[in-house]
């Protein structure tokens, strides 16, 4: 397995999807209560903690070569913007799923922020399978 530190456009995706979507998708109590969001300055932050975690990942996948040094990490953390132009909530999905997979490695899994996000990609990925009409076309028992 390999691991690499996802894109600025990526975090900002999951950051619009949790942002405008958490009411509709059933995910609102996670944003607000595990992760502690409520305000748009703390989507900005959580930015930050996805990024942080997203590098700590791949440190941990290569370990004898950093992807990132400290110094190169912090200024990249430091200077991430949210850019709020999710194209559709499957792109936000995907980008969420992508996330997840490069932060699975080492210790990462076993933190309660992994398992967070773990859960509202679940909660997403049924609520998005439920709105296809082939979904509710079939048959039910």
């Amino acid at each position: 397995m390999s691991s690499f530190i996802v894109t600025n456009q990526t975090i900002s995706n999951i950051l619009s999807l949790f942002f405008w979507k958490r009411r509709k998708y059933c995910f609102e109590y996670q944003i607000e209560n595990e992760l502690n969001l409520k305000e748009e300055k703390d989507f900005k932050e959580f930015g930050k903690q996805l990024l942080k975690l997203n590098i700590e990942a791949t440190n941990q996948r290569y370990p004898n070569n950093p992807y990132l040094t400290s110094k190169e990490a912090k200024k990249r953390i430091a200077s991430f913007k949210w850019s709020d132009n999710l194209k559709n909530d499957m792109q936000g999905l995907k980008s969420l799923h992508c996330f997840l997979y490069q932060c699975s490695e080492g210790n990462i899994p076993e933190t309660e922020l992994y398992k967070t996000l773990k859960t509202i990609s679940h909660r997403i990925k049924d609520a998005i399978i439920a709105e296809i009409p082939a979904y509710n076309k079939a048959e039910w028992g």
